[in-house]
């Protein structure tokens, strides 16, 4: 019983230090006292500002007690607890529930030794059964065993996995004789595969720790089953179609946004969608956890402790979540053949008259028919033979992390290859999750242009306006356009600052701007050659003074020789010709050369070309569209303005993080959907002959991915809402 549930006429409270004096409420004092409540509880201990703080005892008007630390009210430390039927536990405590090691004694004598985690067997401990002499000891989780040790009275022993507490799966059994086998147990039974014993001084095995997906089946061997579907789940006006929750098209293109359907609900909604014109479905689930059908109906596995999350499995393909959807069936299986054909699953409820009324509920359904239980692998493969114009995929995204390369590259693979003249489906839990996101990507992809809204450009474009004709009598409305101005960014146009440093760096050069850049480009190139010209003038005048001095000395020196001898003036005339020819030859040379040299220069690569000046607005502007239309149930940008009064209204600091994370994480898509509109756009007319991953490799692509950094480092990080 908490103080919050106590009022104050349910008190008499009567201090160690004041005996003569009887409280009919808790004061905010500290001492020992002596506490006795209306329904018959008492307490004596310490308290410390008017609650239980330190060592006391409670008894319970059912018999109970706890002997032990309390915290705030609440028991944590170490303590012993006896039940009313004369259970006791004795160990470690924290927030009223057993936690950490302790051992809890039995009526029957049994007992349970280890560690426990928010009050049930979680982690390394051994189960005894007194009156058959055996236990079971091992690894637990949410208070099965889930892998160990089973030791019978007889000798025997069987080590390996187990469901339910009881053997399933891959072990090892040692009989009584001492002879061991491997093998694994199936429907209680095991069976063998005897094996030679290992030489005594072979090297054991090297252990690694498991890998994902080796957790991710022991998280479904230990899961629960939850309905997807419940009593609150409709989230559109109406529901369009029967077992297909939150049907809905995206404008006039070819994607669909939905819940998990039922059996039937598949049928119904390939019907319908054909039905617009369009000739076959092409269903793809987004979700990153496994789906499985009881009675037509879906189920998805929760850990017991977290029922409203889903179950994380860490990274693994949609041909791993293919094995976990068949294993989680065979599990729902067994224990539904071992309850009597009782299927014990959780479902959501809200109550119609109190919205905020929100629980979840254990319920039971009845299953009949053999094989009502269905991996979703089964209920697909079922359509096939049912001639259904309907082929499946499994393109997973995490709830937890914006889309990136990979999954731009997977959607974009797949309308490419698959969807032409077809609908794609897109569905999560409810159609609230990350198919939203899903639907974005797809949109953006299918919209050839005819669902853009019209209108002038964000940003500086001309004011636009609707100008659908509804008739001629009407007038035409004309909005205006939101322009986007710097110096006063609008959070609810989703000017973030980071959104607009990517829509900046997208905008090319403003056409005035660019023609004053190339006059100035073309004047300095003009005084440039001008100077190199007269340069190569002042060169060539030098020269040829340099070498009209030369001949004149030649030729005074010539008149003094004999005329015919050898160094006379006709030999001299005759060598000053042949020298002058060779001058001039070597003269002329050089000059030739470099007339080639400058002319076997190198080309230049070719500009490449560049963006409009309005570019990233108009690339913001199809994103803010495509969001818009798939936002009927979810909006990115209003989520995002939630979280900033979430943020801004929480006093508690975790809760004011949780909210920060989420939105860099919104924040970050919003970013990626912008880039991936630009690859579009580049990429399109060639039929995306690049995938998004190769694109995203050039240097240009890679400085404008990084003014987005992380939520640890760079602009992300300093992410504040404006």
């Amino acid at each position: 019983m908490s103080d919050d549930e106590e009022g104050e006429q349910n008190y008499q409270v009567v201090f160690d230090d004041e005996p003569e004096k009887v409280w009919k409420y808790l004061p905010p004092k500290d001492g020992k006292a002596k506490a006795k409540f209306a329904n018959g509880d008492t307490y004596h201990g310490e308290y410390k500002d008017g609650k239980r703080h330190g060592k006391g005892l409670y008894t319970l008007a059912s018999g109970a007690t706890y002997d032990g630390e309390y915290v705030e009210n609440k028991k944590e430390g170490w303590g012993v607890f006896t039940a009313p039927d004369g259970g006791k536990y004795t160990g470690e405590w924290m927030a009223d529930k057993r936690h950490g090691k302790g051992t809890y004694a039995y009526i029957n004598q049994d007992s349970y030794t280890g560690d426990w985690a928010n009050g049930t067997k979680h982690g390394w401990g051994t189960y005894v059964y007194a009156h058959i002499s055996s236990s079971l000891s091992g690894t637990w989780s949410n208070g099965q065993l889930v892998d160990g040790t089973w030791e019978v009275h007889d000798g025997s022993k069987y080590c390996g996995s187990f469901l339910s507490n009881q053997p399933a799966g891959e072990g090892l059994i040692q009989f009584p004789s001492g002879i061991t086998a491997s093998g694994k147990y199936a429907d209680l039974k095991f069976i063998a595969e005897f094996f030679k014993r290992a030489h005594p001084n072979a090297r054991p095995p090297e252990r690694h720790p498991p890998d994902v997906f080796k957790k991710a089946c022991r998280s479904i061997d230990k899961c629960v089953a939850k309905a997807d579907h419940c009593n609150s789940m409709d989230l559109t006006a109406k529901q369009a179609v029967k077992g297909v929750p939150n049907l809905r098209r995206i404008g006039t293109s070819p994607v669909f946004v939905c819940g998990q359907p039922t059996t039937e609900g598949f049928k119904a909604a390939v019907e319908d969608i054909t039905g617009k014109g369009l000739e076959k479905v092409l269903w793809c689930n987004t979700r990153a956890e496994p789906v499985l059908y009881v009675n037509g109906k879906p189920y998805a596995p929760r850990d017991r402790r977290e029922l409203v999350k889903s179950l994380r499995l860490g990274e693994i393909t949609p041909a791993q979540i293919a094995e976990l959807e068949s294993r989680f069936a065979e599990n729902v299986k067994f224990m539904t053949k071992k309850k009597g054909g009782l299927h014990n699953f959780y479902e959501d409820f809200t109550n119609p008259e109190d919205p905020d009324d929100k629980r979840t509920e254990l319920k039971t359904t009845e299953v009949t028919e053999p094989d009502a239980v269905k991996a979703i692998s089964t209920v697909y493969a079922g359509f096939g033979e049912e001639d259904l114009p309907l082929a499946y995929e499994r393109l997973p995204l995490d709830e937890l992390a914006a889309p990136g390369a990979v999954d731009f590259d997977r959607f974009t693979e797949l309308v490419k290859t698959k969807l032409e003249g077809g609908a794609l489906v897109l569905n999560d839990t409810l159609g609230a999750g990350v198919s939203v996101p899903a639907s974005v990507i797809a949109f953006l992809l299918t919209d050839k242009g005819g669902e853009a809204e019209e209108g002038g450009e964000e940003g500086g474009g001309e004011g636009g306006g609707d100008e659908g004709d509804e008739g001629d009598k009407k007038e035409k409305v004309v909005v205006e356009e939101h322009k986007y101005n710097p110096e006063a960014p609008d959070i609810n146009f989703g000017e973030f600052n980071i959104i607009m440093k990517l829509v900046d760096s997208l905008n090319g050069p403003d056409p005035e701007e660019e023609r004053l850049r190339l006059e100035e480009e073309a004047r300095v190139a003009k005084e440039a050659a001008e100077a190199k010209a007269a340069e190569e003038a002042a060169a060539a005048a030098e020269k040829a003074a340099a070498e009209g001095g030369e001949e004149n000395k030649e030729e005074e020196g010539g008149e003094e020789k004999k005329d015919g001898e050898e160094g006379g003036e006709g030999y001299g005339e005759e060598k000053k010709e042949e020298g002058g020819e060779e001058a001039e030859k070597a003269d002329e040379t050089p000059k030739e050369e470099t007339d080639e040299s400058e002319a076997k220069e190198e080309p230049k690569e070719p500009e490449k070309p560049k963006n409009a000046p309005d570019y990233g607005f108009t690339l913001k502007k199809k994103v803010d569209d495509a969001i818009s239309k798939c936002g009927e149930v979810v909006n990115l940008l209003t989520q995002l303005l939630d979280l900033r009064k979430e943020f801004e209204a929480s006093d508690d600091l975790d809760g004011k993080q949780a909210a920060k994370n989420k939105a860099q994480r919104l924040l970050q898509t919003y970013f990626n959907f912008i880039l991936f509109a630009c690859y579009i756009d580049k990429n399109q007319p060639s039929e995306f002959d690049k995938t998004y991953s190769q694109w995203s490799e050039d240097p240009e692509i890679q400085e404008l991915a990084g003014l987005l950094g992380t939520s640890e480092n760079g602009a992300l990080s300093e992410f504040e809402w404006v």
